[in-house]
């Protein structure tokens, strides 16, 4: 009788520390920003001078140009292993003519200076 006393009370003791153990063994949830998948930077001037910013965006998703970069970079570079088209029209309207960049980019735009839109 005592045996299955002790063995009751020692079932106890395991399950407890059992649910203990559970309890702080749960992950820690957060709330996280969505991370894009890449960026690019533009700047105002050349050789990435001027006004610059380093602009996140997600892959195949078309972005607009920030409206104090329209119509006003010369120098541009996705990340490296990125490929983005660049566009004289906001949305990614190709009509008005488009520009493929590769990392680095360009630290002077020839076409397409002070002239680009947006860009996927």
């Amino acid at each position: 009788m005592q045996f299955k006393s002790t063995f009751s009370v020692l079932a106890a003791v395991v399950m407890s520390m059992t649910s203990v153990k559970l309890a702080t063994a749960s992950p820690v949830v957060e709330t996280r920003a969505a991370e894009v998948d890449g960026h690019i930077y533009a700047c105002t001037d050349d050789n990435r001078i001027g006004e610059c910013q380093n602009l996140g965006f997600y892959n195949g998703q078309c972005e607009n140009f920030p409206s104090d970069l329209q119509d006003d970079i010369s120098s541009i570079g996705p990340d490296a292993g990125w490929v983005c088209v660049l566009y004289i029209n906001d949305y990614c309207d190709g009509s008005a003519g488009s520009l493929i960049v590769t990392s680095p980019g360009f630290t002077a735009l020839g076409y397409g200076n002070d002239a680009l839109s947006s860009f996927i």
